[in-house]
């Protein structure tokens, strides 16, 4: 059995929700992230299944179109199944070399 969970990723509760300039949209810039309690359950369900029946799991996801790290809509590269812009991975990637 292949148990597909949907999720979807919603502001953090409690955040403080700022618009863009223009009034039309949200600025997350500073604005975390998380799944809902909803999905969170559905996930959990899909592990009890898997338990119960041996199968195997797809975690659904829409992409953000932004970085992970800043929230950038500008350069963007998928490194490990997440968006990250270019400064960020260069600075990841500095950390990376001076810890080796």
């Amino acid at each position: 059995m292949r148990v597909l969970a949907c999720i979807k990723r919603v502001p953090i509760t409690g955040g403080r929700i700022l618009l863009t300039a223009d009034a039309r949209a949200i600025n997350t810039q500073h604005l975390g992230f998380t799944m809902s309690p909803h999905e969170e359950c559905g996930v959990e369900e899909a592990a009890r299944m898997i338990e119960a029946y041996r199968g195997d799991s797809v975690v659904l996801t829409r992409p953000i179109g932004r970085c992970v790290f800043c929230s950038s809509p500008d350069g963007l590269t998928e490194f490990r199944e997440r968006s990250i812009c270019a400064s960020c991975l260069a600075l990841l990637r500095a950390d990376v070399i001076s810890a080796t």
